[in-house]
């Protein structure tokens, strides 16, 4: 666990725009809140706006298998992650503080894998039945579908060259919701 949390924290942008994807193609397609949604590296790949490969004639024919690898890597990461939904501190009667009550949820649940089998037995999987943990289903399906959205908008921005802007973006959508709330 501890290597996927320093994992993340190195391609946290590329973790973040995944996140956003898989959530964009939940919004669109999930006819409720438990409903999972297929999606391919491939697909992640399209919508950060990278490039294909060329072929000598200059047609683009698909991702490298480097890229895709990275995708995978990142799908594993989010669906290891675990969100703090709620704490609670028991008081004990002589005043000092009691046990520590915390309720988590799943980030992302991956609901099936589809992938080659390595030679080792393992799995390397590009395409993911996912949908959001339960808890943040729910969340996203009624009041926070227009912050998800808004996240959205930070894809058009370039990973490499708008990396700042990219994260501005998705730091004031959620803020905005945040503030909304309070009022």
């Amino acid at each position: 666990m501890k290597n996927k949390v320093l994992e993340l924290s190195k391609k946290g942008d590329l973790a973040a725009d995944i996140f956003d994807i898989i959530v964009a193609k939940w919004l669109r397609s999930a006819e409720y809140p438990g409903a999972g949604v297929a999606i391919s590296a491939d697909d992640i790949l399209n919508a950060r706006g990278m490039a294909k490969m060329a072929r000598p004639g200059g047609r683009r024919y698909g991702y490298q298998d480097k890229q895709r690898k990275e995708i995978q890597e990142q799908m594993d990461n989010l669906a290891a992650i675990w969100v703090t939904i709620d704490r609670k501190e028991e008081k004990r009667q002589d005043g000092k503080r009691g046990k520590t009550w915390v309720r988590q949820a799943k980030l992302v649940e991956m609901v099936e894998r589809i992938g080659q089998q390595t030679i080792t037995g393992g799995l390397d999987a590009y395409i993911w039945k996912v949908r959001p943990g339960e808890v943040f289903a729910g969340y996203l399906y009624g009041p926070g579908r227009q912050t998800a959205l808004l996240s959205l908008k930070a894809l058009q921005y370039d990973p490499y060259r708008h990396k700042w802007e990219k994260r501005l973006a998705r730091y004031f959508a959620w803020i905005w919701r945040i503030d909304s709330d309070r009022t």
